[in-house]
Protein backbone atom coordinates (compact mmCIF):
# COMPACT_ATOMS: atom_id res chain seq x y z
CA UNK A 1 0.00 0.00 0.00
CA UNK A 2 2.93 2.52 0.80
CA UNK A 3 4.04 1.63 -2.87
CA UNK A 4 1.12 2.83 -4.26
CA UNK A 5 0.79 5.98 -2.66
CA UNK A 6 4.28 6.93 -3.48
CA UNK A 7 4.22 6.15 -7.18
CA UNK A 8 0.81 8.58 -6.61
CA UNK A 9 2.86 11.32 -5.13
CA UNK A 10 5.54 10.91 -7.58
CA UNK A 11 2.78 11.12 -10.65
CA UNK A 12 1.03 14.42 -9.14
CA UNK A 13 4.62 16.24 -8.37
CA UNK A 14 4.96 15.56 -11.80
CA UNK A 15 2.14 17.04 -13.36
CA UNK A 16 2.56 19.56 -10.86
CA UNK A 17 5.64 20.10 -13.15
CA UNK A 18 4.30 19.66 -16.35
CA UNK A 19 1.78 22.57 -15.33
CA UNK A 20 4.03 25.04 -14.55
CA UNK A 21 5.85 24.30 -17.43
CA UNK A 22 2.38 24.31 -19.34
CA UNK A 23 2.07 27.96 -17.55
CA UNK A 24 5.09 29.52 -18.79
CA UNK A 25 4.39 28.31 -22.14
CA UNK A 26 1.53 30.46 -22.53
CA UNK A 27 2.72 33.44 -21.15
CA UNK A 28 5.84 32.85 -23.67
CA UNK A 29 3.51 31.95 -26.50
CA UNK A 30 1.35 35.05 -26.16
CA UNK A 31 4.34 37.27 -25.41
CA UNK A 32 6.57 36.36 -28.35
CA UNK A 33 3.03 36.45 -30.53
CA UNK A 34 2.83 39.73 -29.97
CA UNK A 35 6.24 40.93 -30.53
CA UNK A 36 6.32 39.57 -33.71
CA UNK A 37 3.91 41.94 -34.85
CA UNK A 38 5.56 44.75 -33.01
CA UNK A 39 2.86 46.90 -32.10
CA UNK A 40 3.09 48.13 -28.33
CA UNK A 41 -0.47 48.05 -27.40
CA UNK A 42 -0.88 44.52 -28.77
CA UNK A 43 1.83 43.19 -26.89
CA UNK A 44 0.18 44.88 -23.50
CA UNK A 45 -2.70 43.05 -24.26
CA UNK A 46 -1.73 39.44 -25.33
CA UNK A 47 1.07 39.98 -22.49
CA UNK A 48 -1.51 40.64 -19.86
CA UNK A 49 -4.03 37.97 -21.35
CA UNK A 50 -1.26 35.22 -21.44
CA UNK A 51 -0.30 36.16 -17.87
CA UNK A 52 -3.55 35.62 -16.62
CA UNK A 53 -4.11 32.09 -18.50
CA UNK A 54 -0.22 31.48 -17.25
CA UNK A 55 -1.33 32.05 -13.61
CA UNK A 56 -4.66 30.18 -13.31
CA UNK A 57 -2.43 26.98 -14.97
CA UNK A 58 0.29 27.67 -12.32
CA UNK A 59 -2.83 28.28 -9.52
CA UNK A 60 -4.30 25.02 -9.99
CA UNK A 61 -0.40 22.94 -11.16
CA UNK A 62 1.05 24.54 -7.48
CA UNK A 63 -1.52 22.70 -5.39
CA UNK A 64 -0.39 19.41 -7.19
CA UNK A 65 3.17 20.18 -6.46
CA UNK A 66 3.04 20.54 -2.59
CA UNK A 67 -0.10 17.77 -2.44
Amino acid sequence: MDRHVTILGVIYIAAGILGLVSAAFFFMLFAWGALLDGDWEAIAITSTFGGLVGGVVALFAIPEIIA
